[in-house]
């Protein structure tokens, strides 16, 4: 998952009155429901247009002049886009109604570009919006030109029916003289409808220094404990690795076959059993992990009772559809590595479009299954990632490759994918697969980006008896590379414990991004120095090794 970078600071307001600050995290901005009191409140022309605000930097932000300035990618996507009187106080109001889908979420998507962001600069955008259908949409600041990199401003915000004014701020992390404000991730599902009203971006001030942990000022306990909001400060740094308990011993030897019963992950007599480990980085691009050392080490060293394999799989990317050969020999050296050592492997078709490959999927698990079907260590995850595809298209592949790995005759625990990168868990568990046993559902989340409202998603999918399993997760926001957050982090982490979800890391690799548990360079062959470590990567050590 790589949504873009985050670096901000947030502030809403609830019903004008109250109002809750921080500072260099990366949180979900809380959202008010709109009243009179809060209501925006434009002055007009003689003509009755209504005016620009001083500083403002959207070019028609406010849609007084219809859809002028603003642009709509639909890119195999269809919408309608009008601008009508139904905003607050009657307000204009972009209204954006979905038709047809493409073959990603994000090839729905509105932005108004030609904006100049400067370094050190703190930017405030402020926007009311509501849903036919409460979802999540994106909402970033970005390169109006390729690269497309992002500028800092990133959000996943979860609309409801009603207005909403969402206020949040972001520091310029670099010069740019043609920048977009881009409202995405809207093609998800056909007759969604979006309005959009008031947006408007101004400067707000210099960016103050940084400091080295985000610490919630609150002017209302009310705002203060929302759901929203991180329950604790960040935790001090961490400065020593913690000491494995004991000696090491197989947990595939001690749990035997996995099976779920209920909304629980089981080992061979019926106990709910918690997997923790750390998931490999995509097999083309990570660095010398892919080995019978690695495996070892993860095992006796860091104490992790599942590793998983993310072979890549994206068209065109180098993985296994370019060279299957060199990519499969990879797969097989972590799997047997780990049968050999005694701990759960999870093979991962890591990949956002399978369902445009199912044959390839399909042959491949076939594969799988054959050779390593009867070894109670392995797992088998069909889809990484879904982004695009809604839940019938998913569940349809999944159970095409569900039987044809129950053909081989294996019973291994089976993973499926769920939509909008393995967050809408709750929207698959209104209508799961049925037919066969022993699946679970795979749940994602980064979390300097997903906070309390993908915890009551999953929450939600347990409701309706679905089993799930953490088969990646983060400790930074959803781009890989930053929004650092371990309060956050702990939240997940008491969530999982809570519930018996198992759960893998991403990832274990050198390269040079905020997720990254290895610094450059990095071998994994034995115990791990500090030195050796990220702080993500110390993080996640000190908690599996503990009791």
């Amino acid at each position: 998952m790589f949504h873009p970078k985050i670096s901000l600071s947030v502030s809403v307001c609830i019903n004008a009155a109250l109002v809750f600050g921080l500072t260099f995290g990366a949180i979900s901005p809380l959202l008010a429901q709109s009243s009179l009191k809060s209501t925006p409140q434009q002055s007009t022309t003689k003509s009755g247009a209504v005016r620009q605000k001083p500083g403002e930097m959207l070019a028609n932000g406010n849609f007084a002049e219809g859809l002028a300035k603003w642009k709509i990618e639909e890119s195999g996507a269809k919408s309608k886009a009008e601008v009508v009187k139904e905003g607050p106080n009657r307000l204009p109001a972009l209204r954006l109604e979905v038709l047809q889908i493409g073959d990603q979420s994000w090839r729905l998507q509105m932005y108004n570009p030609g904006l100049k962001i400067e370094t050190g600069r703190k930017y405030t955008l402020t926007f009311w919006a509501k849903a036919k259908t409460a979802g999540v949409i994106t909402v970033n600041c970005m390169q109006n030109h390729a690269p497309w990199e992002h500028h800092g401003a990133a959000r996943e915000l979860p609309l409801s029916t009603k207005w909403e004014k969402i206020v949040f701020a972001f520091d310029g992390p670099w010069d740019e003289s043609d920048a977009r404000i881009t409202f995405t991730n809207l093609g998800t599902a056909v007759g969604q409808i979006y309005w959009f009203a008031d947006c408007s971006l101004t400067v707000t001030g210099q960016r103050k220094a940084a400091v080295a942990a985000p610490v919630a000022v609150a002017t209302s306990a009310a705002v203060a404990t929302s759901a929203e909001t991180p329950k604790t400060p960040q935790p001090a740094p961490i400065t020593a690795l913690r000491e494995p308990v004991g000696m090491y011993s197989s947990p595939v030897k001690a749990h035997g076959a996995l099976q779920v019963i209920g909304t629980k992950i089981c080992d061979s007599r019926g106990k709910p059993y918690q997997m923790k480990g750390m998931s490999l980085f995509w097999s083309q691009w990570s660095g010398p992990y892919y080995n019978s050392a690695t495996v070892n080490a993860l095992a006796e060293d860091w104490r992790c009772s599942v590793v998983r394999i993310a072979m890549g799989a994206e068209e065109g990317k180098g993985g296994y559809l370019e060279n299957p050969e060199a990519t499969l020999a990879k797969v097989k050296t972590v799997v047997d590595a780990a049968i050999a050592k005694g701990i759960y492997v999870i093979i991962d078709w890591h990949e956002e479009q399978a369902v445009k490959h199912l044959p390839q999927a399909t042959a491949f698990f076939k594969q799988m299954a054959t050779i390593y079907g009867k070894y109670p260590h392995v797992i088998f995850e069909i889809y990484n990632e879904p982004n695009g595809p809604q839940w019938p298209a998913i569940k349809s592949y999944s159970e095409a490759v569900i039987a044809a790995i129950r053909k081989t005759g294996s019973n291994n625990l089976i993973v499926v994918g769920t939509p909008r990168w393995s967050q809408d868990v709750d929207i698959a568990a209104e209508n799961p697969i049925t037919g066969y046993k022993n699946i679970a559902y795979s749940l994602h989340f980064y979390a300097g980006t997903h906070r309390q409202f993908l915890r009551d998603k999953a929450t939600l999918a347990m409701k309706r008896g679905m089993a799930l399993f953490v088969t990646e997760w983060g400790t930074c926001d959803a781009s890989g590379n930053g929004g650092l957050d371990f309060a956050e982090s702990q939240v997940w982490l008491d969530f999982l414990d809570a519930n018996n979800i198992s759960w893998a890391n991403f990832s274990l690799n050198d390269k040079a991004e905020t997720t990254s548990t290895l610094k450059p360079g990095t071998l994994v062959n034995g115990r791990p120095k500090f030195s050796d470590l990220t702080p993500a990567g110390a993080f996640v050590f000190n908690h599996l090794v503990a009791p």
